[in-house]
């Protein structure tokens, strides 16, 4: 082996070559000349880093939700209390 550094964008192609297609790990592995070890590694990563970017941008609609609702929240207390004084004016004007 020459102890070739791979870039992250050449990681990311050979992954991708193993999951879009059907050729076998070992015959991948042959290609690039990688051990099967570092490539199990570098799958790991890949399919890892996927699953926490999904999780995040899920985490991310939630907090922008929460958010909403808050302010929505928010709005509603300001009118309630805006009713209410009229309310009250209302009754006033009646008497």
């Amino acid at each position: 082996m020459t102890g070739r550094r791979f870039t992250t964008k050449d990681k990311i192609l050979i992954v991708m070559e193993y999951l879009e297609t059907d050729i076998k790990m070992s015959e991948l592995c042959r290609k690039h000349n990688i051990n099967p070890g570092t490539f199990s590694k570098w799958k790991t990563r890949f399919i890892e880093g996927g699953k926490r970017s999904i999780e995040l941008k899920g985490a991310s609609a939630l907090l922008q939700y929460e958010r909403e609702v808050g302010k929505l929240k928010g709005i509603i207390a300001e009118q309630t209390i805006v009713i209410e004084e009229l309310k009250k004016t209302m009754e006033g004007r009646r008497r």
